[in-house]
């Protein structure tokens, strides 16, 4: 019986290998586009989670013209100095009790937004007491103006600062790099602005927190969102997606009334990222973590009857 010769078994291996090698190549790209998807539905699931608690919460904001808010953007003073905008206002949400066995716990918290050091969104939700009671432990009521949020419980900066901040802060998104704010306000009784900023000259009242929650129609809440796996290939995080975050801008100023939309902090930094890839920019982050960067918008209502 005849044998193989070596030609053959030289061909016959060379085409094993090719195809081992074919294979080997769909393997790898069937991998790397499984775990691109799976970095995207992270992504998506936290997102989705992160903007749908801080619906409910600002669903459930005290809208009084008597008691105080606090919504400061990245570029004013005082600022938490990561890149993002933060809030702080009373809301009925549920919140927490440092003592639980707290008897006079009442319907009303003080609940805000902030980036840490670690570029990580964290959420406050502090319990207050009812009013006229006496503060429990570290329970307040809810205060009126002229007291404010800031002056109350901001002593040293700790409800705007961290680290060493308020203890009472808790990472809600850890993936959530960047979190920038835009209003939708009542201008007039006919034109609707979109600013970065809750008070315009429009109505401003003489404070530079003033906040009417009979003309601020909507918070627009954008935020950056950078899945873990992404994040562990940078060798050095905070530096980079500081530098990522600062390139995200907020609302322009003074959009024309005619194209609000367009100005949105979704649009603007969805174009920055395709001209950060083009450029050889890539925000900071390298051009396989950037191309991993998702960006989140979502509408949160202060007045039901804009969204029927």
């Amino acid at each position: 019986m005849r044998g193989f010769t070596l030609v053959e078994l030289l061909v016959a291996i060379t085409v094993l290998t090719l195809i081992m090698l074919g294979v080997s190549q769909m393997m790898n790209s069937t991998v790397t586009i499984t775990l691109g998807g799976f970095k995207h539905m992270d992504a998506d699931t936290q997102s989705r989670l992160v903007l749908d608690r801080i619906a409910f919460d600002v669903s459930k904001m005290v809208k009084r013209t008597d008691v105080d808010y606090y919504f400061n953007n990245s570029t004013s003073a005082p600022n938490n100095g990561y890149g993002s905008d933060m809030m702080l206002f009373f809301s009925e949400a549920t919140g927490y009790y440092p003592d639980p066995t707290t008897t006079d716990q009442s319907t009303v918290s003080l609940v805000g937004y902030r980036m840490n050091s670690s570029y990580q969104l964290e959420r406050l939700s502090k319990g207050l007491v009812w009013n006229g009671v006496a503060p429990v432990s570290q329970n307040y009521p809810m205060v009126f103006l002229p007291q404010t949020i800031i002056g109350t419980w901001g002593a040293n900066n700790n409800l705007t600062k961290s680290p060493g901040g308020d203890a009472d802060y808790q990472v809600i998104g850890d993936q959530v790099f960047c979190m920038k704010l835009s209003y939708l306000i009542q201008k007039d009784a006919s034109t609707l602005q979109l600013t970065d900023t809750p008070n315009t000259t429009s109505i401003t009242a003489g404070s530079t927190g003033y906040f009417d929650p009979t003309r601020v129609q909507a918070i627009i809440v954008t935020i950056a969102v950078l899945d873990s796996n992404s994040q562990k290939l940078l060798p050095n995080a905070s530096t980079q997606l500081q530098a990522a975050a600062t390139k995200l801008d907020g609302v322009l100023p003074t959009p024309p009334a005619t194209t609000p939309l367009a100005k949105l902090p979704l649009n603007l930094w969805q174009t920055k990222l395709s001209t950060e890839m083009g450029s050889g920019g890539y925000l900071g982050l390298g051009k396989t973590v950037a191309s991993q960067v998702r960006f989140y918008q979502r509408y949160c209502y202060l007045n039901q009857v804009l969204q029927q």
